[in-house]
């Protein structure tokens, strides 16, 4: 089974829960079932350096966002960027928790309880050791650029030819995932993919760019 995670932002929707329930509906409408879909944002305080350049999610915005999912057959989660963050997470039922491929917060594991899994972006390019393995980890091969290209992700992820290859892309267009696709259908097991969701192409929004996928792009692919 493929899960695909819909990265989605207060940058998008700017706290405005009626945008973000407009975002769910419209997957939902071209939602073939073929694949498991997981909604994820990102929490993280105004002191926070990602607060620098990004909107804060209010958290009252998170709970509305949470229920909504719930009600329409979805899971939501997030990326944590403080341990106030994370604490706020974890008083809901999620799926996991996302760590950006910020290695200045990889920190947070330590902080997580061990039955719940993780999802970890890392810098495909590297190698995968500035953060402890406690066993609950899923790391998924990142290029953090915005947008990255092509070739990096099937140079540095596709060619080491890994029986757990997870991706967290930030490429123009539906090409690696339709790679991986084809990668993994003839194999068992859960395999992760995680894109930008937005609605439309925004060019005041930092998260709405070329990288991440419109729903146009998604329609046909789900």
């Amino acid at each position: 089974m493929i899960e695909i995670v819909l990265d989605v932002s207060a940058n998008t929707f700017k706290n405005d829960v009626n945008y973000f329930k407009r975002m769910v509906d419209e997957i939902k409408k071209i939602d073939s079932k073929e694949y498991k879909i997981t909604f994820k944002t990102q929490l993280f305080e105004p002191t926070s350096k990602a607060a620098e350049v990004n909107e804060c999610l209010l958290h009252d915005t998170f709970i509305e966002m949470h229920r909504y999912c719930n009600q329409s057959g979805y899971q939501l989660t997030s990326s944590v960027f403080d341990l106030y963050s994370l604490k706020f997470l974890l008083e809901f039922n999620i799926p996991f928790v996302k760590i950006a491929c910020r290695p200045e917060t990889y920190f947070l594991l330590g902080f997580i309880p061990r039955k719940i899994h993780v999802y970890i972006s890392t810098d495909c390019r590297k190698n995968c050791s500035d953060f402890p393995y406690y066993g609950n980890e899923h790391l998924l091969e990142c290029i953090p650029e915005y947008p990255a290209s092509e070739e990096d992700y099937l140079k540095h992820s596709f060619q080491k030819g890994r029986w757990e290859l997870n991706i967290s892309d930030h490429t123009p267009g539906m090409y690696l995932f339709k790679k991986f696709v084809d990668y993994k259908k003839m194999e068992e097991g859960t395999y992760i993919f995680e894109m930008h969701y937005v609605l439309e192409r925004d060019a005041k929004n930092p998260d709405a760019g070329l990288f991440a996928k419109t729903i146009d792009e998604l329609r046909g692919m789900l």
